[in-house]
């Protein structure tokens, strides 16, 4: 028997979707569990009086991209988990990259709420900020110029080409965390659990 706590759920599915999206694996997976990690993250922050997922990233996009987020992230997962309603159905826009923007969300809020994050959202972070710097804030997009050299400038690169970099820090960061402890920081690393759950 495993006793759970919400912290351990929503950690686990973020860091397993994480993985997925890393390595081009099972987009769908991916997006059910980068958005049940957040279902339990805005249950969460709500509770405690946090600013959840939407309202950080209303903050961090630019005005004119909150729509198009919001339309693109949500329908994947709510056709992936509802068929009362519409059995037969099928989408034709599901867009694998869109979940890097829930898992994106996911891990502000869960920072938030927690106060620390997992090796897997840094290093994820890192990766979307560089990935994505157009529609960051100017000080978001400082910090992701900076990143870049060492993703192998992710936003030039398609979506299937951008990952590899990512992966590999993240692998080398999972067997060696002293490493990168070594090499990053306190700065960077002083709130990462680099455990996994289990």
């Amino acid at each position: 028997m495993i006793t759970l706590t919400k912290k351990m759920v929503a950690r686990a599915q973020l860091d397993e979707s994480i993985e997925l999206v890393l390595r081009h694996s099972n987009p769908v997976a991916s997006n059910t569990l980068a958005w049940a990690a957040v279902d339990v993250l805005e249950a969460l922050a709500k509770k405690r009086g946090i600013e959840g997922f939407y309202k950080q990233m209303e903050v961090g996009i630019k005005p004119q991209f909150l729509n198009s987020w919001y339309n693109t992230l949500k329908n994947g997962y709510n056709f992936a988990k509802h068929a009362d309603r519409d059995p037969d159905r099928s989408i034709d826009d599901f867009r694998p990259e869109a979940v890097t923007w829930t898992i994106f969300g996911g891990c502000l809020t869960y920072s938030r709420v927690f106060g620390t994050r997992s090796w897997n959202m840094l290093v994820f972070q890192m990766w979307f900020n560089c990935r994505n710097p157009h529609i960051l804030t100017e000080e978001s997009r400082e910090l992701a110029e900076r990143l870049a050299p060492g993703f192998e400038y992710p936003d030039q690169r398609a979506f299937a080409d951008s990952t590899a970099s990512a992966l590999e820090i993240l692998q080398t960061g999972q067997k060696h965390p002293g490493l990168m402890k070594a090499k990053l920081g306190e700065n960077w690393l002083g709130n990462i659990e680099f455990r996994p759950v289990f």
